[in-house]
């Protein structure tokens, strides 16, 4: 059976690396784990002293490989935390994954993320 989100929403594993960037500054920039109709989840590697801004929050999400992105995306940081760190030296930072929640999509940005949903994602997460 499929995962769904806390909203109920079925999440989806991005085909390609997708990523996305939060504004307004860009300076956190990660790869998309998985996403749904609701929000997305995200790793990152940060400086050990910088945590993602908590409450509402905007973000772009692209595609490296083929031009699409989805600008300014209205949502929320549901959660943030530590990742384990396996091997290598980390050079000061730390990979953090995040939870985000869309809120408030114009028209144009649910077709977007309709669409990437449908052509631009596989496997159901389990």
């Amino acid at each position: 059976m499929a995962q769904r989100d806390r909203r109920g929403a079925v999440r989806f594993q991005p085909r390609k690396s997708t990523f996305v960037a939060l504004r307004p500054e860009f300076v956190r920039l990660g790869k998309v784990v998985d996403i749904s109709s609701s929000g997305l989840r995200f790793q990152y590697l940060i400086s050990e002293d910088n945590q993602v801004e908590k409450g509402r929050v905007a973000l772009d999400m692209f595609i490296g490989s083929d031009g699409y992105c989805l600008p300014d995306i209205p949502c929320e940081t549901v959660y943030e935390r530590k990742m384990e760190q396996r091997g290598a030296d980390t050079m000061g930072l730390e990979q953090r994954q995040c939870g985000i929640r869309f809120r408030s999509l114009n028209r144009e940005q649910a077709d977007k993320l309709q669409m990437f949903l449908q052509h631009h994602t596989s496997e159901v997460v389990h």
